[in-house]
């Protein structure tokens, strides 16, 4: 596998003492369905040494928030759930056009559903990424390999028009099985398109278990740096990440090469 994908532990000390940025780039709060709250989200990150996004689920309120506060790199994102029952994340360069795209998108899209693994809005993927593309954003597809009907491999490997669209892939999810996170590194690397990596925590036991990892100083740089696919995605779940010891020299030299 390509050597700025790698599952392990990320080292973050050691990675931010060679000038690294290091983000959970998949967390959600208290405003979808996540048990933390920003004040607290952001208390940990700073003592953990680690930027954030928080992409809560068709909700934008938490992840403002948490871009106000200057001690903290905070990445302004939305996971939004479409009416194919599919999740797409969407990372953006400033926290208004993030508002913009929730007030003009999923404001007044939301579907009110019982069940969880089917929180959905009226639009589908493909509305939501036509219109993303009006904004200064990144698009992510996460968890590609989860349990139906949250699954979205198929749908966007069978269309190669939709897939396009997308400008990365998450390869690493600290919340799937190690068999799926291959699958995603297996998929992106392939497919050639740049890829992200988060927790997808919603408390904080797995928070900064995987964190993609660039040179840079803010928003703007990081996000930029992953679509030149100059990042690396470091982590796993649990169990895969007590399965590795890393040689840390060799992670910062082959990210220095990239």
């Amino acid at each position: 596998m390509r050597q700025n994908i790698i599952f392990g532990s990320p080292d973050i000390n050691s990675l931010r003492r060679d000038g690294l940025l290091c983000v959970d780039l998949h967390y959600h709060s208290t405003y979808s369905d996540g048990l933390v709250g920003i004040k607290d989200t952001l208390r940990l990150c700073k003592r953990a040494n680690i930027g954030i996004s928080v992409t809560d689920h068709n909700a934008v309120k938490g992840s403002i928030l948490a871009c106000k506060h200057k001690d903290v790199v905070a990445i302004p994102a939305v996971e939004v759930g479409t009416i194919d029952c599919k999740d797409i994340l969407f990372y953006f360069y400033d926290p208004k056009e993030l508002e913009q795209f929730y007030d003009k998108m999923i404001k007044n899209s939301l579907v009110n559903n019982k069940y969880f693994d089917l929180r959905k809005t009226s639009k589908s993927a493909e509305e939501y990424m036509d219109e993303a593309s009006n904004y200064n954003c990144l698009i992510s597809l996460p968890h590609p390999f989860s349990m139906r009907p949250k699954r979205s491999y198929e749908m966007f490997n069978e269309n190669k028009r939709l897939f396009k669209k997308l400008d990365a892939i998450e390869v690493i999810n600290s919340s799937q099985s190690i068999g799926g996170n291959r699958k995603a590194t297996e998929w992106a690397l392939k497919s050639g398109k740049a890829f992200t990596g988060g927790s997808d925590c919603h408390n904080t036991n797995l928070l900064g278990t995987t964190v993609t990892v660039a040179y840079a100083n803010n928003t703007g740089e990081f996000l930029d740096a992953i679509k030149k696919q100059k990042n690396q995605v470091i982590g796993g779940n649990l169990k895969s990440l007590q399965r590795f010891d890393l040689n840390w020299t060799i992670v910062r030299n082959n990210l220095k090469k990239i």
